[in-house]
């Protein structure tokens, strides 16, 4: 098929040059192999850090340049039906991305291999490196829009056109790889920098004339950015879990489930009374049930977490356990796990939830707190008198 734009294939950058560094020790004769057999350890790792941060700045310049600035013209310019939102996703805050390493890159090219000018260039942009957070939370949604463009390219008329578009970037950029396997590589590279200073730790304690303090702050800052970018990802993660079980749940007339809180445990079950399992999820202030109905949820029952009581069947050796609503004793559920081990993870969980829930920050009237006891003595004695003997906390 003809493509409606043509593209102009630029000149090949010229090579680097590399520059000689005050202070910076170079050697004096020989190729690349002389003088890294002339480096010490925590030189060769700085090398490695300044070489391959060199490549994946290239790698965000032809994400920008070689993709989305050049797919923007061309979805312009053929009026295709692709929503602007969808480009936007697909390729995230690449733009930022790219300023920040540019300008990171063009410090560490002053650096030469010295493991403490390198240290304090990251050290001192370790706030910027907050801009990462968006793109590892925003990727999962653009794989999505890259697959459903490669994979059902007849979603519209015009998709196949996109899609051979891709292609054409790619073949003129001189990739053996395609897009999606260039838009993983930042989120990779953010987590690999702890990694590498991590080895530059390592180094640097048997390396005398090298800087421990100024790698240790690299070190901590990598690793401290690292730890928040894998929270999101996982925080991100569970919220768009909990919307798909939102979307597929039928029968529930209450708030949306995720104004009660993390999802904490989910499992099936064999409840009493009913003929299937039960597919159980434990929020922060819900104890939602469940039924599965091919690819849907019906609502079975629920009890929020600061009206329930737990009671374990004692001495029986089953993996049963019993949850209440206080304030309505017929809300009542018999659940019996696959194994002792489950049951106990559950009801250790909620146990947990519950002593969180009658936390007050105020000491509570005596006569409220004797009511409490009282009923819960009741609830108690209704379980037991249900044949089996159930201690409730």
């Amino acid at each position: 098929m003809q493509m409606d734009v043509v593209l102009d294939t630029p000149p090949p950058s010229p090579p680097r040059e590399v520059k000689a560094v005050p202070g910076v020790a170079t050697a004096a004769v020989g190729g690349p192999d002389d003088l890294i057999r002339s480096m010490s350890s925590s030189e060769r790792v700085a090398d490695e850090i300044v070489t391959t941060e060199r490549a994946y700045v290239k790698s965000l310049e032809d994400i920008v340049k070689g993709y989305k600035e050049p797919i923007i013209v061309y979805i312009q310019s053929c009026g295709l039906p692709v929503a602007e939102e969808d480009v936007s996703a697909l390729f995230g805050n690449a733009e930022e991305l790219l300023a920040l390493n540019s300008d990171l890159l063009a410090e560490l090219e002053t650096c030469g291999n010295n493991p403490t000018r390198i240290a304090e260039a990251f050290v001192t942009r370790a706030a910027d490196f907050s801009v990462y957070s968006s793109y590892c939370t925003n990727y999962p949604r653009a794989v999505a829009i890259l697959t459903l463009w490669q994979h059902t390219p007849r979603v519209t008329e015009n998709s196949p056109k996109v899609t051979q578009f891709l292609k054409l970037c790619q073949t003129r950029l001189r990739h053996a790889l395609p897009l999606g396997a260039f838009l993983i590589k930042p989120v990779q590279r953010i987590l690999k920098y702890h990694l590498l200073w991590r080895e530059m730790a390592k180094c640097c304690k048997k390396d005398t004339n090298s800087s421990n303090t100024i790698v240790q702050s690299a070190l901590d800052a990598m690793s401290s950015i690292a730890d928040h970018i894998n929270t999101m990802k996982r925080r991100h993660e569970a919220a768009v879990y909990i919307q798909e079980i939102q979307s597929q749940l039928s029968g529930w007339e209450h708030d949306d489930i995720s104004s009660y809180g993390d999802l904490l445990l989910e499992d099936s079950f064999k409840v009493k009374g009913a003929k299937s399992e039960r597919r159980v999820f434990l929020f922060q202030r819900l104890l939602l049930l469940v039924k599965k109905k091919g690819e849907h949820l019906q609502y079975k029952g629920s009890i929020p977490i600061d009206a329930v009581t737990v009671g374990d069947f004692v001495g029986t050796g089953s993996p049963s356990f019993v949850v209440t609503e206080l304030s309505n004793q017929s809300n009542t559920f018999e659940l019996e796990a696959r194994t002792n081990d489950i049951r106990s993870r559950w009801t250790t969980a909620i146990k947990h939830l519950m002593l969180n829930a009658h936390s007050p920050r105020e000491e509570p009237p005596l006569e409220s707190v004797c009511i409490h006891l009282l009923f819960r003595t009741c609830v108690v004695f209704t379980l037991s008198c249900m044949g089996s003997l159930c201690v409730c906390v």
